[in-house]
């Protein structure tokens, strides 16, 4: 390439450019971009995600017909999750669409707790969640609420159980029960659920107008079989209103009133709804102001029920005189199975009436009597102080614990069928040998724990010991002596391993642990360690002196050869 030069004086030539002088490269290859072949979509592909970005457009009837069952997932999978409700309620029925759109708002949510169905679990969270959010001010003709009605009577086929964790707005849910026909389980708390500094009495609860028109709701149901109000402040005179629904609902099986203010009045009423044309299986009044007239009255009809099988009245105030006339008509019951009265102030002067019971009802299977002072400790020097020494004989580490009889005379005495279980042989286990001797067994001693056996507290656990249907029991924080509540919940736990066939034996065994030996501090080990050391360096001296003694030897060996 030429160039001439151009400035005053300059002289005429030429001069060559960079890229003359550059060598000229060759191009870069790369094979992995050569192998990749850049393919367009199909003409039904492009089909595919066209009918999803128009899928409200198209009529159901006509896809079915033009698609077949692979191009349905597909383009299920290319759906908006954004979908209007209600619209998704009736036209998407795919249980993988549904799964991601609940695992992208509801991280937590358990499709277990919704009858396996991922569409189920979405739609009813999403009208639990619309129904809290619902604020005090809205009227019936918001749009808000009208929205709120399209989504129930939308989605209606596929609610079956709500839980309302608050509902400050306290509308009437009439349109709910009317629009809803498969809702079995019912859950609601009236009110605020947290207001922080915000607080208000008035905020909180059932007021009588919600008492109302829940009773109305209850009453014009068909197939409400659970209902719980849990912490509504309901008193006697909101379960007198409850009352006008609740005696309508004979399809009830499960009723949850706990951690409100029902008194004797309130149950009074309530123990209607264990009456023979009702079929109540689970009553829970815990965390009520029920006394001892409420607690009566509730015994009185459990006598005759025939549904009934949990009853919970904990944190109550039934006393001894209203458990103790609930425990004489438990005896003519032969259904109930599980029944909680801890934190009841129960004493000393019930337990005459629950060793009855033990004694002539088979059915109960659960008791918890926790948090009642069944016994009282006695001051020191009185009578019932201090601890026998059989109470010993209880630490599994011993030689010779209680439960392990190391003779065959001791072992068929205290093994029978009543601690066994049914269908126990006691002859099979009372053989001389290794399991036999460590079977796990049962002994209550005349004074054990300061206790004796005569008293009321003895005799309520012989009958624990002796009966044949209690697989459970709570007696923690009742005041009984550690020993023997230990040797009572041993008894039921051998009990309720042999009705599921757990071998009694590998239970107890697993409980107790190998005798170690006994730690040894840091002085006993460095005076070990001294020890061992000492004993090495005897050994070297003993070695070398009997080194030096075999070279003796070989000495005076060699000098009698140069005598010789």
């Amino acid at each position: 390439m030429v160039v001439l030069d151009s400035r005053p004086g300059g002289k005429l030539g030429t001069r060559s450019t960079a890229a003359a002088n550059i060598k000229q490269r060759p191009l870069i290859r790369f094979r992995a971009l050569e192998k990749v072949r850049t393919r367009p979509p199909s003409l039904v592909q492009v089909c595919l995600k066209r009918v999803a970005q128009n899928f409200l457009t198209f009529d159901n009837a006509v896809l079915q017909q033009k698609l077949n069952r692979k191009q349905f997932e597909d383009v299920y999978a290319m759906l908006d999750l954004d979908m209007s409700l209600p619209h998704a309620a009736t036209r998407i029925g795919d249980e993988n669409y549904w799964k991601r759109r609940t695992q992208r708002k509801y991280r937590n949510a358990q499709v277990e707790k919704h009858g396996m169905s991922w569409k189920q679990t979405f739609l009813e969270l999403e009208l639990q969640d619309a129904l809290e959010r619902v604020p005090i001010t809205v009227e019936s003709n918001d749009p808000e609420m009208l929205m709120l009605k399209q989504q129930v009577v939308q989605s209606r086929l596929h609610i079956f159980q709500l839980k309302i964790g608050q509902l400050p707005s306290h509308i009437d849910l009439s349109f709910v029960f009317d629009s809803l026909p498969a809702l079995c389980s019912f859950t609601i708390t009236y009110g605020n659920r947290r207001l922080g500094m915000d607080y208000e009495r008035a905020m909180f609860g059932m007021k009588i107008t919600d008492a109302r028109n829940l009773a109305r709701n209850i009453r014009v149901s068909q197939t409400l079989v659970s209902l719980a109000l849990p912490c509504n402040m309901i008193d006697d005179e909101l379960v007198k209103v409850l009352m006008g629904g609740l005696s309508y609902g004979v399809m009830l099986t499960s009723l949850d009133l706990s951690h409100n203010k029902i008194g004797d009045r309130g149950a009074r009423r309530l123990a209607s709804l264990l009456d023979p044309q009702f079929c109540l299986q689970t009553l829970d009044l815990s965390d009520n102001q029920i006394h001892a007239n409420g607690c009566m009255h509730l015994g009185a009809h459990l006598a005759e029920n025939v549904t009934c099988e949990v009853v919970n009245l904990r944190l109550n105030r039934c006393e001894d005189n209203g458990v103790s006339h609930l425990f004489q008509d438990l005896c003519d019951n032969h259904y109930l199975r599980t029944l909680n009265i801890s934190c009841n102030e129960l004493t000393e002067r019930c337990l005459p009436y629950m060793s009855t019971l033990f004694q002539t009802n088979s059915t109960l299977e659960e008791l918890d009597l926790g948090a009642n002072p069944l016994h009282k400790v006695e001051e020191e020097g009185g009578p019932g102080a201090g601890v026998t020494a059989a109470a010993a004989t209880m630490d599994p580490r011993s030689a010779n614990p209680a439960w392990a009889s190391g003779t065959r005379r001791a072992l068929t005495a205290t093994l029978d069928a009543t601690n066994l279980g049914p269908g126990a042989d006691v002859t099979t286990l009372a053989e001389d040998s290794a399991d036999a001797q460590a079977m796990a067994t049962v002994i209550l001693e005349d004074g054990l724990g300061g206790i004796s056996l005569a008293s009321h507290l003895g005799q309520f656990a012989q009958s624990v010991v002796q009966s044949t249907s209690l697989k459970r029991l709570d007696i923690r924080q009742c005041g009984i002596p550690p020993e023997l509540a230990e040797r009572i919940s041993t008894a039921v736990k051998h009990r309720e391993l042999r009705s599921k066939n757990i071998p009694v034996e590998a239970y107890e065994m697993s409980k107790i642990k190998p005798v170690d030996e006994e730690p040894i501090d840091e002085e006993g080990i460095e005076d070990l360690a001294e020890v061992a050391d000492g004993d090495e360096a005897e050994g070297e001296e003993g070695a070398a002196g009997e080194d030096g003694g075999e070279a003796a030897e070989g000495e005076k060996a060699e000098g009698d050869e140069k005598t010789e």
